[in-house]
C-alpha cells in the first residue's frame, strides 16, 4: 500500500514538474516572441519615441542682416531675443497654478489664459516671443519648472518711421514684407542652424552634451544709396508741408542725376515699421477702423504699406513739358528763341484747349512759354513732332515701362499707343494730361535732362556685404539709354533755369545757386472724370545747373489750405530740400549767379495802386510780364496792391513780376506767400493790403499765419516769424 502510494506520489510530482517545465518553456517562448516583436517589429517605432523623449532638435535662427545708409548709419538692425516654451509632460497638475503665476507676473500676461493653454492637452507650446535678457534672467532665477528658451532675434528700426517706405518691415517670423526688407529678403534672412541635444527625464536640456551643432549663417548686410542727412531734411520738409497744406499726401524724391542714386525718398502719411499694423495718421486710421472683416482690414493695412513714390500713378501735368521740349529740340523743330503767338487757347478737333489763365500771352518765345507754362505753345510743337515721333521720345525717357528700381510693387504707368492717340490726345499729352506716370518715372526723366540726356536706372542699393564687410555684390550705376543729345538736354536745362530765374518757379530761387525747375498743377481724375477742386501740385528741380548734384520732385496731393498751385505749394518744399542738401553736399554758392554782367536788366516800374490793366500795360512796356498765385481767382478789375520784386529793383529783361491784386467786389483777398521776403518787403506788402503785421525775429520770413492762399479781409492780423 505504501509502495503503491509512493509510486503515485512520484508520478504526481513528475507530472507537476512536466507541467511546470511546460509552463516555464511556454513563458520563455512567449517572452522570446514578445521580445522579438518589440525588437524587430516595433523596434523602429519605440526607438523613434525614445529619441523624441531623450533628444531635442532645435532650429537656430540666423541674425538678419543690417541695413545701412550710404554713410554706414544703421537703419534696420536685429536685436538678440529669446522665445519662451513650456514642456507640459514634465509638469504635475498640482504645479500648474504656481508656474502660471510666476510666468504671468514676469511677462505681464493674463494668468487665466495661460492656464487654459496649459490644460488644453498639448505636450508643449510657445508662451511668448522676443523676451529680453532681463525677463529671461528673472524666470531662470525663479527656477520655473518645465520651461526652456530658444534663441531668437527681433527686427528694430532705430529711427522709427524714417524712410519706412524704402526700408520696409518684416513679419513676426522675420520674413520681409515691404520695401528693401522684401525685395532683398533672400540676402538679408541668412541660413538657419541646427542643434540636437540630450534631455533629462523632465525634458530639460543637458547643456554639456550636444550630439550635433551647426551654426547659422547670418544674413548679408545691405548698404543703401539713401543718405540719412538728406532723408532727414526731406522728412522734415514733407511732414511740415502735409500739415501746412492740409494735404491728403505729400511725396518727395531726391536723386543724383549722374548715377541714378536715390538720395532720399519720403512720403507722408506713412507708418512705423516697428509697429507696422498700427496707423499713425487719420487717413489710414479711418480706413482700417471702417473695415468690416479681417480680410478687408488686411487689405487696408496693405494699402498703408504701399510706397506711393514707386507704386502709384498720377497725371504729371506741366513737368511733362520737359519731355515735349527735349523731343522738339532734338528733332530741330523749335529752338529756345523761336517766337510763338498765344491767344489763350488752341482749337484741336473742334475742342478748345485753354491755358491756365484766360488772358493771352501774345507773342512769346519758347523759353518764355516754358517760364509761364503756356499750353498752346507745347501743343504746337507736339503737332510738329506727330504721334509716332512723340511716342518714341516718351518711351525713350522711360515712360510706359518700369524703371527697374529694386523696390516691390513698382507701377507701370499708362500712355496712349499710336493706334489710339488722336489729335486731342496728342495735344493733351504734350502738357502732361491724359498720361499717367509714377513719381519715380517722372524724376528719372527729369534727371536725364541734368545728365546730358542720359537716362539712368534708379539705384536704391549700392552694395551687399557679409559679416566681415566684404562686398558680396556691388550694384553699379546703369545707363538705360540716351534719351536725347547733350545739346538738347542742356537747352532744356537752361529753359528750366529761366523758369526759376524769371518765371513761375521764382519761389525756388536760392541766392548764389543756379536752380532749374518746372512747376505743375494737375487736376485729378476721380471716377473717370476731372473734378474741380482736386489737384496735385508738383515742382521738379535740378541743382546746380552748371554741375547737377541733385534732382528733386515734390508732389502735394489734394492741398486744401488755400493755394493749389505747384509754384506756391510745392515750390517752397523743393527750395528747402535743395538748399539743405546742397549745403550738406558741400556745394558752394556761385557769386556769378547773383550778378551776371551778360544779362540785360531793367527796373521794375511803379505800378502799385494802379488798375490791373494799367499795371500789366506798364510792365509790358518795360519788357516784363506778370504772374499771380491764384490765376483762376484773378479779378482783372482789381487794384495792384504790391509787386515782387519791388518797384525800382533791377531784374533780367523778360522776367515775370508777381502781382498782388485786390478784389473789386469786397474787401477780401488771397493771403500772399511771404516766405523768403525781408522784414521791409513784408511790412510794405501787408501795409498796402491793409493787413495788420505781427512779427517775431529778424532776417527773412521763415513761417507765416495765415498760410498762403488763405482768404483774408482787410484789418486781419498776420503773424510772421523771421530768421
Amino acid at each position: 500500500m505504501s509502495e503503491k502510494y509512493s509510486q503515485k506520489h512520484k508520478e504526481l510530482i513528475k507530472n507537476r514538474i512536466r507541467i511546470s517545465v511546460a509552463l516555464f518553456l511556454t513563458l520563455i517562448v512567449g517572452l522570446i516572441v514578445r521580445l522579438g516583436y518589440i525588437q524587430v517589429v516595433m523596434g523602429p517605432v519605440y526607438s523613434e519615441e525614445a529619441m523624441s523623449q531623450q533628444y531635442k532638435d532645435t532650429i537656430i535662427p540666423p541674425m538678419r542682416g543690417t541695413i545701412y545708409d550710404r554713410t554706414g548709419k544703421e537703419l534696420a538692425v536685429s536685436v538678440p531675443k529669446h522665445d519662451l516654451w513650456i514642456e507640459m509632460t514634465s509638469i504635475k497638475d498640482s504645479q500648474k497654478d504656481e508656474i502660471a503665476t510666476k510666468i504671468s507676473q514676469v511677462l505681464d500676461i493674463d494668468k487665466d489664459e495661460l492656464l487654459a493653454k496649459m490644460n488644453d492637452g498639448r505636450p508643449r507650446f510657445l508662451i511668448e516671443r522676443y523676451l529680453d535678457s532681463e525677463q529671461v534672467k528673472m524666470l531662470r532665477e525663479e527656477q520655473t519648472k518645465g520651461i526652456w528658451f530658444e534663441e531668437s532675434s527681433k527686427r528694430y528700426y532705430p529711427y522709427g518711421s524714417f524712410a519706412s517706405y524704402v526700408i520696409g518691415h518684416v513679419s513676426n517670423h522675420n520674413v520681409g514684407l515691404a520695401g528693401v526688407e522684401a525685395s532683398f529678403d533672400p540676402y538679408l534672412r541668412g541660413v538657419p542652424g541646427r542643434k540636437i541635444s540630450i534631455t533629462d527625464a523632465r525634458g530639460r536640456e543637458i547643456d554639456s552634451i550636444d550630439i550635433r551643432h551647426n551654426d547659422p549663417i547670418n544674413g548679408r548686410n545691405i548698404i543703401l544709396t539713401i543718405d540719412e542727412v538728406i532723408q532727414h531734411h526731406m522728412e522734415r520738409a514733407v511732414s511740415k508741408a502735409l500739415v501746412d497744406n492740409d494735404a491728403k499726401r505729400v511725396i518727395a524724391i531726391a536723386m543724383d542725376p549722374k548715377t541714378g542714386d536715390i538720395l532720399g525718398m519720403a512720403s507722408k502719411p506713412d507708418y512705423d515699421p516697428n509697429d507696422s499694423r498700427t496707423p499713425l495718421y487719420p487717413l489710414f486710421e479711418e480706413t482700417i477702423s471702417a473695415a468690416e472683416t479681417d480680410e478687408d482690414r488686411l487689405k487696408e493695412i496693405y494699402q498703408m504699406w504701399r510706397n506711393p513714390a514707386v507704386n502709384d500713378i498720377y497725371e504729371p501735368g506741366s513737368p511733362f513739358k520737359i519731355v515735349t521740349a527735349a523731343a522738339a529740340f532734338e528733332e530741330g523743330l523749335t529752338r529756345p528763341d523761336e517766337w510763338f503767338n498765344d491767344k489763350g487757347f488752341t482749337e484741336v478737333a473742334n475742342r478748345r484747349i485753354r491755358n491756365w489763365r484766360p488772358q493771352p500771352f501774345g507773342n512769346i518765345t519758347f523759353t518764355h512759354a516754358m517760364e509761364q507754362s503756356v499750353n498752346s505753345t507745347f501743343i504746337e510743337v507736339a503737332q510738329r513732332l506727330g504721334q509716332q515721333k512723340f511716342l518714341e521720345y516718351i518711351t525713350a525717357f522711360g515712360f510706359g515701362k518700369k524703371t527697374g528700381i529694386e523696390l516691390p510693387g513698382e507701377g507701370l504707368g499708362m500712355m496712349y499707343n499710336i493706334s489710339n492717340m488722336g489729335p486731342v490726345e496728342l495735344a493733351t499729352t504734350s502738357f502732361g494730361q491724359s498720361i499717367s506716370v509714377t513719381p519715380i518715372q517722372m524724376l528719372s526723366a527729369i534727371s536725364a535732362i541734368g545728365n546730358e540726356g542720359k537716362l539712368m536706372k534708379p539705384r536704391i542699393v549700392k552694395e551687399i556685404t557679409d559679416e566681415e564687410n566684404q562686398i558680396i555684390r556691388a550694384v553699379e550705376p546703369e545707363m538705360i539709354k540716351r534719351a536725347v543729345s547733350k545739346q538738347s538736354a542742356d537747352e532744356v536745362l537752361l529753359s528750366m533755369e529761366s523758369v526759376v530765374a524769371n518765371g513761375s518757379g521764382g519761389i525756388a530761387k536760392i541766392d548764389g545757386y543756379r536752380i532749374a525747375g518746372k512747376t505743375g498743377t494737375a487736376q485729378k481724375v476721380v471716377d473717370g472724370k476731372y473734378v474741380q477742386g482736386y489737384y496735385i501740385a508738383s515742382f521738379a528741380a535740378i541743382a546746380p545747373v552748371e554741375d547737377p548734384k541733385i534732382a528733386v520732385l515734390v508732389l502735394v496731393d489734394e492741398p486744401r489750405a488755400g493755394s493749389h498751385f505747384g509754384s506756391t505749394v510745392s515750390g517752397p518744399i523743393v527750395k528747402e530740400i535743395v538748399y539743405d542738401s546742397l549745403r550738406y553736399l558741400g556745394v558752394k554758392p556761385n557769386a556769378q549767379v547773383i550778378d551776371n554782367p551778360n544779362i540785360k536788366r531793367v527796373a521794375v516800374p511803379e505800378i502799385r495802386n494802379m488798375s490791373f490793366t494799367d499795371g500789366v500795360y506798364n510792365l509790358n512796356q518795360a519788357g516784363l510780364s506778370y504772374f499771380v498765385e491764384n490765376p483762376t481767382e484773378l479779378d482783372t478789375s482789381g487794384i495792384v496792391l504790391d509787386t515782387f520784386p519791388k518797384p525800382g529793383e533791377m531784374v533780367p529783361l523778360n522776367s515775370s513780376v508777381m502781382l498782388y491784386i485786390s478784389s473789386s467786389e469786397d474787401e477780401t483777398m488771397s493771403m500772399p506767400n511771404l516766405i523768403g521776403m525781408t522784414f521791409r518787403e513784408v511790412e510794405e506788402l501787408l501795409s498796402n493790403m491793409g493787413l495788420e503785421f505781427i512779427h517775431v525775429g529778424t532776417g527773412k520770413a521763415k513761417s507765416q499765419l495765415p498760410n498762403p492762399g488763405t482768404i483774408v479781409r482787410k484789418g486781419n492780423s498776420v503773424s510772421v516769424e523771421f530768421e
